[in-house]
């Protein structure tokens, strides 16, 4: 325990997982407050789009998490590889930048029949999209170089220009529109900050010496990469398609309320989330391997805990939780927040065990 608490990911991850304490608890505040304010409809439409940028931008995080290994690997060479990895990338954004944006602009047109979502959340789908692309690799290099500071900085200010939208509708100025632009502006400043803080660590190209063992195409074709696409997509399904199949086939209502029970369901993820934010880096890393397996006992015996002292919670104070944490426009959900514990214990024990034999 001594060894593993002089460990640099033990110390740098406690920064980091603080500041997924107070991430999580904004992003749970955000959902609580749209949930009162708007009511199921449009809570409904909100989840819905979140659940759709989270399958669709599963292929950028397979690119972080590859990154985040290939770091690991490359060891005191860490510069090297991402100022070839970031000139590789942006060749292909020149590259392929227009015909991708030409194709995304004449599609926008098309996603509110497809998805059931409103025009303007079609088009937020959209944008947010795009900086998702650019801003992939950025995310990557800070938690790869373990700036876990830096990273939680940046993270938290952009949580807080996200949640200002829906606070600022919450004070009844406003409607969902300010909560578009709060959160691509988030999604904005996020890009810029980690671009920029990347940026400081660049050197001179003179002198390099590392070259990757494989061209990066044929890196991202390999098998593994294969299955970890499978892996995280499949993960990715498992806790937004069923948000998107209500919103396309049930009554806008249905889907705010069932949007509202996945928000109870995720109580246990957003718990764990400061843990879990640093799991991935920590398995991945060759120096820890020897307290991996001890770390995911202990994270699973806190899973349990968690998980009785939910269902318990919600199945003693379930009216008042409705109440309190939403409004009687949700009661709907009467009978039906103890599931909700056992599929977020569910879904919280399959991201767990995936990080762990993904990394």
């Amino acid at each position: 325990m001594h060894a593993l608490a002089l460990n640099k990911f033990f110390q740098g991850g406690v920064a980091l997982m603080l500041s997924t304490v107070l991430i999580n608890a904004l992003n749970y505040f955000f959902y609580i407050l749209i949930a009162r304010t708007l009511g199921p409809r449009d809570y409904g439409e909100i989840v819905t789009l979140f659940s759709y940028l989270a399958l669709f931008g599963t292929p950028f995080a397979i690119l972080s998490t590859l990154l985040i290994r290939r770091l690991g690997y490359a060891g005191a060479k860490k510069i090297e590889v991402i100022q070839q990895f970031e000139q590789f990338f942006w060749q292909q954004i020149r590259k392929y930048g227009i015909p991708i944006l030409i194709l995304l602009i004449g599609f926008t047109p098309f996603l509110p029949r497809i998805t059931n979502l409103t025009p303007a959340s079609s088009f937020v789908l959209v944008l947010a999209l795009m900086l998702g692309l650019v801003s992939m690799p950025y995310f990557a290099f800070v938690q790869g170089l373990h700036l876990f500071g830096t990273y939680s900085l940046i993270a938290i200010l952009s949580t807080l220009l996200k949640f200002s939208g829906a606070f600022i509708v919450f004070l009844g100025i406003g409607d969902i529109t300010i909560i578009y632009s709060g959160f691509l502006l988030s999604l904005l400043c996020m890009f810029l900050a980690t671009l920029h803080k990347t940026r400081t660590f660049h050197t001179s190209p003179e002198g390099y010496t590392y070259r990757f063992q494989k061209n990066i195409k044929s890196l991202l074709l390999q098998r593994s990469t294969l299955y970890a696409f499978i892996s995280l997509l499949g993960l990715t399904a498992l806790g937004n398609i069923d948000v998107l199949y209500v919103k396309k086939f049930m009554s806008a209502h249905e889907a705010g309320l069932y949007g509202a029970w996945g928000l109870f369901a995720k109580t246990i993820l957003y718990f764990l989330g400061p843990i879990n934010s640093v799991l991935f880096i920590f398995f991945s890393e060759k120096e820890t391997k020897d307290q991996q397996r001890a770390v995911l006992n202990t994270i699973l015996i806190l899973l349990v805990l968690v998980t009785l002292g939910a269902y318990f919670v919600y199945t003693i104070f379930e009216k008042q939780l409705i109440q309190i944490v939403l409004t009687n426009r949700f009661e709907g959900l009467s009978g039906l927040l103890s599931q909700a514990a056992l599929f977020g214990a569910g879904y919280s024990l399959v991201t767990i065990m995936n990080n762990f034999f993904f990394s």
